[in-house]
């Protein structure tokens, strides 16, 4: 294999194109609009004919949840809709989308304001142990993984989700 450096956010990438491209936690990181939307449709032109992109992003089910645009954060989540029309846009379609963790990393979204701030409290909770001591990552790390399922199939998704795409023939 070959690994190329570039800026999803500004290059145009001439790798040539994949049945499979994988894209996971990049995109938060592309906070500008104009720069986030060049990556989609960049990320889009690397997926071949009958290909898929497998993304894993802070994807925002309710808008009501996003941030606006802050040059100093280096991360933002953004509503389901801007990646669906994107991608749709540079030619792919939706296959799916599911949520990836509900407890297992900062949230970024609930039903209402009042869950998101419990939802928030748990993750400070949770995360406050292995910041105090290293040592208790383990057994922190195994309890928010068993009650991670337990969460999404109650019908939590506050926070990263999997959304799959692929190109038609």
């Amino acid at each position: 294999g070959r690994f190329e450096a570039a800026d999803l956010g500004t290059d145009s990438l001439s790798f040539g194109t994949y049945d499979f491209v994988a894209c996971m936690d990049v995109l938060l990181h592309l906070t500008d609009d104009a720069k986030f939307d060049h990556a989609l449709a960049t990320i889009a032109k690397l997926v071949a004919p009958r290909g898929r992109l497998l993304l894993k992003e802070p994807i925002l089910y309710r808008e009501k949840f996003e941030r606006p645009y802050d040059p100093e954060l280096s991360s933002r989540a953004r509503p389901w809709r801007r990646y669906k029309e994107g991608l749709e846009r540079a030619g792919l379609q939706v296959q799916a989308i599911e949520a990836a963790t509900a407890i297992g990393n900062n949230p970024i979204e609930a039903r209402a304001r009042w869950s998101y701030f419990l939802w928030r409290a748990a993750w400070v909770a949770a995360s406050a142990p292995p910041k105090i001591h290293p040592a208790t990552a383990p057994w922190v790390g195994a309890v928010l993984y068993r009650l991670d399922p337990a969460l999404m199939a109650a019908g939590a998704a506050p926070s990263s989700k999997y959304a799959l795409f692929v190109r038609p023939a």
